[in-house]
């Protein structure tokens, strides 16, 4: 069957045989002359937006296509898991296959020619429609749209995109009413499927064994009608599921016992409803606990996905077994079964059940150990030391995972790795690479899992400045911005924002990259700089499409800084954040950026600037009370360069925290809660600047950071230390932790 579109496939330098898209079942296109250029197609990413351009190549075994926008000379790597549907344009007519035109309706069937779909979309919206056939795959689904003139338009949907997808009737029906079979063989064929799916496996391979030279268990006689019978059925392909499917024994007695290519799919069974793999083999053993229920890869519950059985020790010493004192194969790095495939996705695991932020990988030179890192709470922390002989093949297989070029070792790269694809979390990991001395290289993972957002009452935020940031957001209009390092928790403080002003009576619409955090009612766009889809672009779109508040996840650069202003001068709210250290800088470092100072001054209603300090652990923190110089330095900190008066200060300390007696601090300890470190988990430090008539006065002067930061704070700002102190003085945290992020 040959299609008229070859796409042709190329990978780095290596060619790759063709792709040629799939006819649907019992047909075949009317052969045109082959196009070898650009074809014109469609592409809808899960965000919603849309790009027509021209595709040049579909490598469906690594998920990735090859487009090229229209208005660019330069083509772009795209993702499977960035779509949502593919469409190629140009119309192309079908025609019976052969075979199937030849042959009598008592030897040959053919599939019902239009048929109903309907396919939800993990983004939300419904795709649905009519279908001449269809073609289910491991990347996807193809479908085939007819249009008016009789010819049909190809459309494929990624398999991670849709969470439901149904086709008309199910065969067995279709079957019937073509009167293919009757429906006493279809009815067969399901009591055939029934037995089928509660036979013990063993039993099932022994009945079902195909003999030599015969495929399947089909006899030679009465084929025709066999095939019918076994076409009624309503699977595609046999699936069985495994507890643990990165168990490599299983896997390995699966081929035996099947002679076959055995798959470990992303998705997980419901084990009320589907016996574990144990039961089919016949192993010994008790049942296994009820898990949580989970679908398509993706955990349904908000717990962290189950502890593999194998630990990462033991996987550890499969792959020294395997590789003795050699190094391992990087041709290891590609087998889906391999020992340094379940390290990578065991690590990863570790790092989301472990609350971990960042992974380190970092190879050294020499016979030295490859060290493996948590980022958690804020710092590094010992995971696992690796012998040398794995360090190529790990960033091998981490490269491969993020669809980056594993033979370019002298420069960084950046990706991402979506590990529903690989494993049972729903996480996103964005991926950078780095050449170090020798020509390794070491890779940093940033673990980006999906959350709801954190409710703006439990920030952190002292009354009165919770007060404050309320009555700002609920003004109809004006600029308020988060600032701080990364890591400090702009995004979470933004889409507690955002949940607060989230009512029916609102249009919200977010750029972000990458969507960490989704609500409900929100409008969110994934911006997609390789398109031109950028926060600035998105913006000017945003203000298309009648928004009341516009969240922009940073503002980098000084097109979405002007177009920000613009927007929050003519009736918008607008939130964003920047990368500054203090409010006050934020301020100077947008008016460097070339923002005009009077209207900047106009639009800006507050700054919050926020770090996050280790919060001491509930369980075994200890009470003592400090020394007359520990309270005299806690003072001197507290009112250096501010207004504030140090007797009265200490007066407002002691009735509000001593109550009847001294004041009282508390100190870490450590216990099995807190890993015995005595920190348990991170709390918010805030800086809230709101602008009043002398700070905009000095805005529009430009005057320097000293003097904004005066001005402030004689109109009552409490600085970053200031709050990291009174948190001191609730027990929340130590001076150490508030020295650390403060300083």
């Amino acid at each position: 069957m040959n299609a008229p579109l070859p796409l042709a496939i190329a990978t780095g330098a290596l060619a790759v045989e063709e792709f040629r898209w799939p006819a649907p079942p019992y047909f075949e296109f009317v052969r045109e002359q082959d196009r070898f250029d650009w074809a014109n197609c469609l592409l809808t990413f899960r965000d919603g937006t849309k790009a027509s351009g021209h595709l040049r190549s579909f490598v469906p075994n690594e998920a990735v296509l090859q487009f090229r926008p229209d208005g660019t000379g330069e083509a772009l790597r795209v993702e499977f898991s960035e779509l949502s549907k593919l469409q190629l344009r140009r119309a192309i007519e079908l025609r019976r296959e052969v075979a199937c035109a030849s042959a009598g309706e008592s030897e040959m069937l053919c599939a019902a020619e239009n048929q109903l779909f309907r396919i939800d979309l993990e983004s939300g919206e419904i795709f649905q429609g009519v279908t001449r056939g269809y073609v289910s795959a491991l990347c996807g689904l193809f479908l085939y749209l007819p249009q008016e003139s009789g010819s049909i338009v190809r459309c494929f949907v990624p398999a991670h995109a849709a969470t439901i997808c149904s086709v008309d009737a199910p065969i067995g029906q279709i079957l019937i009413n073509q009167k293919a079979v009757s429906p006493e063989a279809v009815g067969a064929a399901l009591s055939l499927q029934a037995t089928m799916r509660t036979q013990m496996f063993d039993q099932f391979l022994a009945q079902n064994t195909p003999s030599p030279g015969t495929p399947g268990n089909i006899r030679p006689e009465g084929g025709a009608q066999r095939r019918r019978m076994l076409s009624a059925c309503d699977t595609q392909r046999m699936r069985w599921t495994a507890e643990n499917r990165n168990d490599n024994a299983v896997m390995e007695k699966l081929r035996t016992l099947t002679q076959l290519r055995v798959v470990a799919d992303t998705a997980a069974a419901d084990e009320s409803g589907i016996a574990s793999i144990k039961g089919y083999t016949g192993a010994a053993g008790a049942a296994p606990a009820p898990r949580n229920r989970r679908g398509r890869g993706k955990l349904q519950a908000a717990e962290a996905p189950p502890r593999n059985e194998i630990a990462v020790q033991e996987l550890v010493s499969r792959l020294a077994a395997e590789s003795g004192d050699r190094d391992v194969a990087e041709q290891q790095a590609a087998k889906s079964d391999s020992a340094l495939v379940m390290l990578v996705n065991r690590i990863i695991l570790d790092a989301v059940e472990q609350k971990a932020s960042d992974i380190h990988i970092e190879a050294n030179p020499g016979s030295k150990t490859t060290r493996v890192r948590f980022r958690k709470d804020g710092v590094l922390v010992n995971y696992l030391d690796l012998p040398s002989q794995f360090r190529n093949a790990l960033v091998s297989r981490i490269k491969i995972m993020s669809q980056l070029d594993i033979t370019e070792r002298r420069k960084p790269q950046d990706g991402k790795i979506d590990f529903s694809r690989f494993g049972p979390a729903q996480v996103e990991l964005r991926i950078a690479t780095i050449p170090t001395t020798s020509g390794l290289e070491d890779v940093v993972m940033r673990v980006l899992a999906a959350s709801g957002p954190v409710p703006l009452d439990e920030l952190g935020l002292e009354t009165e400045g919770l007060n404050s940031i309320k009555r700002l957001i609920s003004k109809p209009h004006g600029l308020f911005l988060v600032c701080g390092p990364t890591g400090s928790g702009k995004t979470t403080t933004l889409h507690s924002l955002l949940a607060f002003l989230n009512t029916s009576e609102r249009k919200i619409w977010t750029a972000e990259d990458p969507i960490e955090i989704t609500q409900p009612g929100l409008r969110q766009v994934q911006v997609h700089a390789k398109i031109g889809w950028t926060f600035a672009a998105a913006m000017r779109s945003f203000m298309r499409a009648d928004p009341d508040v516009i969240m922009v996840g940073e503002m980098r650069d000084t097109e979405t800084a002007k177009i920000g202003i613009e927007a929050s001068l003519t009736g918008h709210l607008v939130l964003s954040t920047l990368h500054t250290n203090s409010a006050a800088e934020s301020i100077v470092r947008l008016l460097d950026l070339g923002m005009d100072s009077f209207s900047f001054a106009d639009a800006l209603l507050g700054v919050l600037a926020q770090r996050l300090a280790k919060r001491l652990c509930p369980e075994c923190k200890s009470e003592y009370a400090p020394t007359p110089a520990e309270l005299e330095q806690l003072l001197l900190e507290y009112c250096s360069d501010t207004p504030v008066d140090a007797r009265r200060q200490m007066q407002k300390w002691t009735e509000r925290y001593g109550g009847q007696g001294p004041l009282t601090l508390f100190r870490a300890q450590g216990c099995e809660y807190c890993d015995h470190t005595g920190y348990r988990g991170r709390i918010g430090l805030h800086e809230l600047l709101v602008t009043d008539q002398a700070t905009k006065r000095l805005i529009q002067s430009r005057a320097p950071v000293a003097e904004i930061k005066a001005a402030a704070t004689i109109a009552g700002l409490r600085t970053l230390r200031q709050d990291g102190i009174e948190k001191v003085l609730q027990g929340l945290t130590d001076v150490r932790q508030v020295n650390a992020v403060c300083n």
